[in-house]
């Protein structure tokens, strides 16, 4: 199994895009969730009433690339939008930072037993799978994400959709 390390991180400060340089790559069944994008969703949603951001993820060249990026959903002009944003991810008195805590659940789960390596071995056995084992396998593969965020005391948000309260 191939390491994962953080190489570098970045905020453009003209545009309040932030960027992460992952080394090493993580092979991800396509029926399977991708642990660097789930692993950013609870940060998100500790943010998400400030700023939301949007999460990219490119894999090439034995690296991965994360580019974090705002978005002006409320309209703010321009000046005020970039500097809560670069607040946000920089972190100061009022947030620790997105890109801090972003990174640090990132090499929490490279070195943990129950994080990266955990999330491969089933990977690897939901790819082998024949058709009567392979959902469950894959359900298993992206609940270990979940677990693991849920035994770091962050909440994982849902995609499911909520009914709209009777009128």
């Amino acid at each position: 199994m191939q390491e994962l390390n953080i190489l570098s991180t970045s905020i453009d400060e003209n545009t309040g895009i932030a960027s992460i340089i992952i080394e090493g790559t993580i092979k991800i069944p396509k029926e399977c969730d991708n642990p660097i994008v789930e692993l950013f969703r609870p940060i998100r949603l500790k943010y998400s009433k400030e700023m939301l951001f949007t999460i990219l993820i490119l894999a090439r060249n034995g690296s991965i690339s994360s580019t974090i990026i705002p978005s002006n959903r409320r309209a703010r002009k321009i000046d005020e939008f970039l500097a809560t944003a670069i607040e946000i991810l920089e972190g100061n008195n009022k947030y620790p930072g997105m890109i801090r805590e972003y990174t640090e659940i990132l090499e929490k789960y490279f070195i943990s037993e129950k994080g990266l390596k955990t999330y491969i071995k089933l990977a690897e056995e939901a790819e082998k799978a024949d058709n009567s084992t392979k959902s469950a396998k894959i359900k298993k593969c992206n609940e270990s994400i979940k677990s693991f965020v849920a035994e770091e005391g962050l909440i994982m948000p849902s995609f499911k959709k909520r009914k709209k309260p009777a009128n």
